[in-house]
């Protein structure tokens, strides 16, 4: 495994188990790290996701006091925190299909199952290094492209195209640490994000539209129709 040196890195841990707290944190200083945040509830979660300054948050996702996925969901949405491309690692005990599928579906580049080593841990750090996805974005998901295939299908009318964003874990390790820079890197990537998003909602609106429309001309009620109108007046506004 490529041994890589974490000196300029910021990394948060949330974890409310002191022990496993007190594990990650030795192996990252004993990479160099000198820059770690820890926390063991949601509330200070977001105020670490508050610090532009954070590279890496490794996070167990039954952190009490809120819901890890949707707090992944709006910081990719630029809702909540300074950086909506922070490289996220989740950790959890509960390896159940829907769990899992889950907290891939928040938006975090990789998930750990507990029990995990700390090899696999700083493993899993290289692989964000060396080979981070780039993100994709839809009308209910921004994240890492876990497409098995690449492009999109011929027939397919509106294909999702992967952007690039900022990866300020490499940057930091490869010497950049000037703070405007990446400041720059990451506001510039937001309005693409942004941008993006527009596009993506104009298409589901007229979607939507289209089907609410052919619901009336179907006769259906308005509780028939009440999914479909919720959600043209979430992306609308």
């Amino acid at each position: 495994m490529e041994t890589l040196r974490y000196e300029n890195v910021h990394v948060a841990i949330g974890e409310t188990n002191p022990h496993v707290r007190h594990s990650l944190k030795a192996a990252l200083l004993h990479q160099g790290a000198r820059s770690i945040s820890d926390c063991s509830a949601a509330e200070d979660l977001l105020r670490l996701l508050d610090d532009i300054s954070v590279d890496l948050l490794m996070c167990d996702t039954s952190l009490p006091g809120g819901d890890f996925c949707e707090i992944v969901q709006r910081m990719r949405n630029h809702a909540v925190g300074r950086n909506p491309f922070l490289a996220i690692i989740a950790t959890t005990a509960n390896a159940t299909a829907e769990g899992v599928q889950r907290i891939l579906g928040s938006g975090v580049d990789d998930l750990l199952i507990k029990p995990m080593s700390i090899e696999t841990v700083l493993d899993r750090i290289n692989k964000l290094y060396n080979s981070r996805k780039p993100f994709v974005v839809t009308h209910n998901y921004i994240g890492p492209d876990r497409r098995t295939t690449a492009g999109a299908r011929p027939d397919e009318k509106n294909p999702l195209v992967p952007i690039e964003v900022p990866n300020t874990l490499r940057a930091k390790i490869e010497g950049l640490t000037d703070v405007e820079v990446l400041r720059a890197m990451i506001d510039e990537a937001v309005t693409n994000l942004n941008f993006t998003k527009m596009q993506r909602y104009s298409h589901e609106i007229e979607f939507l539209v289209k089907r609410i429309a052919t619901g009336q001309k179907q006769k259906k009620s308005i509780y028939e129709l009440r999914a479909d109108l919720d959600r043209l007046s979430f992306v609308g506004t």
